[in-house]
């Protein structure tokens, strides 16, 4: 079984659901892919925790959706950083689910250069990082030989790019149309 570490930016609605997935097709990951992940590493709005042998995935949950932060976890330390948290434990990939904000770079950019300076492959969930400093990040993970993979910030109910690069490789886009959010959609009906 090949473990991944992973460090978990960003604990609201996109970060709970995904902890929940981890928890719930444990299993499936473990038998179909021959992977296990674990969490060494989460950061909300209070600060981060971080935890070496990776946290009980269930009782951080818990904890999240009780609605407390992370300051009230015994792995919590106060005044630790994201780039010192990752100095400290194993992680390859870091999940970047903090809250867009595109009129400033914080967190989320930071967060991903921090990533990136680490070696850790990127998964965005944030948009923000992307519209900010896309050709930035491409240099950066290039220069460390790892990956960004972002298709949760474009059409996130929709497999738009994962279609593009895995299933038309060979294939020519010729246009695209469509009515992306379903505000939208419900004014023009």
């Amino acid at each position: 079984v090949k473990r991944v570490g992973l460090a978990l930016v960003g604990l609201g609605n996109v970060g709970r659901r995904f902890l929940r997935l981890l928890i719930e097709r444990k299993d499936t990951l473990r038998e179909k892919y021959d992977l296990a992940f674990s969490v060494h590493c989460v950061v909300d709005s209070s600060g981060v925790a971080v935890s070496d042998d990776g946290f009980d995935l269930p009782s951080l949950l818990e904890h999240k959706m009780c609605g407390l932060k992370l300051r009230e976890l015994r792995e919590f330390d106060e005044g630790l950083t994201l780039a010192v948290a990752l100095d400290r434990v194993q992680c390859e990939i870091l999940l970047e689910a903090s809250p867009v904000d595109l009129n400033t770079e914080n967190p989320g950019l930071s967060n991903c250069r921090t990533g990136l300076e680490h070696g850790l492959h990127l998964v965005l969930a944030n948009k923000a990082p992307l519209a900010l400093a896309q050709a930035e990040l491409d240099l950066l993970a290039a220069d460390v030989d790892v990956g960004i993979l972002y298709s949760a910030t474009f059409c996130g109910g929709l497999p738009v790019l994962n279609i593009v690069r895995r299933d038309m490789v060979c294939g020519k886009i010729l246009g695209f149309r469509g009515i992306f959010n379903a505000t939208t959609n419900f004014i023009l009906e």
